[in-house]
């Protein structure tokens, strides 16, 4: 779970949830299949569609992930008609459990347009 609690910021995870995420991945095959999932990420030769998406799309991000660069997000939106950018500078790469009422607040707007 080092890994888990590494890219996150203090008490982004109770303990119970880490012992659940511990749990998960002592499962058979569990830690095979996520592994597996990044090495054909890399292993893919062609690159990804770079389609325009038209629906309206929110990206939120994380200023201070440790596994996406801060640039992928303003490149990530530029594949979008309708795109809109909400960057956290204090929060890592995972945005949703360190500012949950900031992210849920966006959400619910975003949606309800």
């Amino acid at each position: 779970m080092s890994a888990l609690e590494d890219s996150a910021n203090p008490g982004a995870f109770s303990e119970a949830e880490l012992a659940y995420y511990r749990w998960a991945f002592r499962r058979p095959g569990a830690l095979r299949g996520a592994i597996n999932w990044y090495r054909a990420a890399a292993r893919r030769p062609d690159p990804p569609p770079r389609d325009q998406v038209d629906a309206p799309t929110m990206v939120i991000w994380g200023e201070e992930d440790v596994a996406l660069l801060p640039e992928m997000a303003t490149e990530s939106v530029a594949y979008c008609a309708d795109g809109r950018l909400e960057r956290f500078p204090d929060c890592s790469h995972w945005v949703h459990r360190e500012e949950v009422d900031a992210v849920t607040d966006l959400l619910v707007e975003h949606l309800s347009t």
